[in-house]
């Protein structure tokens, strides 16, 4: 067992010093996890809607960070109902999986959340650049392998009934970035895009916008929906073509969250219905030249109330479970930053009622690195 995890901990995607003393004791760590023992528990049902985000986690090569994701989310399903976890992408480094009759390396990140909570729930995928660089349609078979896998198609819709108001939904709209990326010529690179399998302006990534703006449509005009997102790898707030392509579907059709990963930290944005994108039309300047800061604190409170149709809320998700990369140079973005954390492995929380939605950034369970709180009145 030690040898087939040392194999699948190949290639590693970190700029650190990865020893083999460092590969054994990791893959121990693995180990002693596939044959723990939980304690049955039981949680008191409510009516709350909660789920789990996470990105960004698909290797083993940091093991403890994916294992302090897992069991963070586990701490707080066990206080508290929670019905599935959702992913942004980068599920597995650092090619997806290459093999859909080779399934070692994924079922091992996976085992992490077979735990006695979180194992009971669905994961509901969406696609990253990692997952896409072979093909992208062996993660959607793996749905046939793992109970807890649940991906229908490389984009679909995420319907989840309020529990305070049935009639109501928390409506994500789960996308491929592969695809959303590469609009055009004009706004994309060819060669990135080649690299995830796309075609700059192809039939399939004009089907994908046009289903999302049909669905974005839809759920819109719907009375059924208190709450709309969508989820998907790349930030749209900083993605050239998808500010350009993505982001006025977005706007136009009134989303309320954006859940995103690709950067491997947390980060908090949001961008008001009256913002002008500025970039890339303009060369963003450096705000803060730094040099190994764990975090930057631009909103210096570390929890912030809104009006839903206030802003668009985007909470970029990418410190599940692998290496954290380097804040600094903080240059200026599109939207309106709140934080940037790159200290720590940990998940994001999603509590939702028809009347409020709240979003928090956990380190631990007990925790709290930072919390929006948006009002449905």
């Amino acid at each position: 067992i030690l040898l087939l995890v040392t194999l699948a901990l190949a290639a590693p995607e970190t700029d650190e010093d990865f020893s083999l003393i460092s590969v054994f004791q990791i893959a121990s760590d693995v180990i002693k996890d596939l044959f723990r023992s939980d304690t049955p528990t039981t949680v008191q049902a409510d009516d709350v809607v909660r789920f789990f985000v996470i990105g960004d986690f698909g290797t083993l090569a940091k093991y403890p960070g994916l294992r302090n994701s897992a069991v963070t989310m586990e701490n707080l399903a066990a206080a508290n109902n929670y019905s599935h976890i959702i992913t942004v992408g980068d599920n597995f480094y650092t090619r997806g999986i290459p093999n859909i009759n080779l399934r070692l390396h994924p079922w091992l990140v996976t085992s992490v959340f077979r735990r006695e909570i979180i194992g009971q729930m669905k994961i509901y995928p969406t696609l990253g650049n990692h997952d896409c660089y072979v093909n992208y349609k062996n993660e959607i078979e793996y749905s046939n392998y793992n109970e807890q896998w649940t991906m229908e198609s490389d984009y679909y819709e995420l319907v989840t009934p309020l529990k305070d108001d049935p009639s109501k939904n928390f409506v994500n709209l789960m996308l491929n970035s592969c695809k959303l990326m590469c609009p055009d010529h004009n706004w994309a690179s060819a060669g990135r895009c080649k690299s995830m399998q796309t075609d700059l302006g192809s039939e399939p990534v004009l089907e994908h916008y046009r289903w999302l703006e049909e669905k974005l449509k839809f759920y819109n005009n719907s009375d059924s929906t208190a709450w709309l997102a969508v989820t998907v790898h790349h930030p749209v707030f900083t993605e050239s073509g998808m500010k350009v392509e993505l982001l006025p579907l977005l706007r136009k059709y009134n989303v309320d969250f954006i859940f995103v990963g690709h950067q491997h930290w947390a980060e908090y944005t949001n961008m008001a219905p009256d913002y002008e994108v500025r970039f890339p039309t303009e060369n963003p300047k450096i705000i803060k030249d730094c040099n190994g800061d764990k975090e930057i604190l631009v909103k210096e409170e570390r929890e912030h109330t809104f009006r839903r149709g206030e802003k668009l809320h985007q909470f970029l998700c990418g410190n599940g479970g692998t290496y954290g990369r380097h804040l600094c140079p903080f240059k200026e973005q599109d939207g309106e930053v709140y934080f940037k954390n790159n200290a720590y492995n940990g998940i994001t929380a999603v509590e939702v009622t028809s009347k409020k939605a709240v979003v928090t950034y956990h380190r631990h369970d007990t925790d709290i690195v930072y919390r929006i709180n948006v009002v449905n009145e």
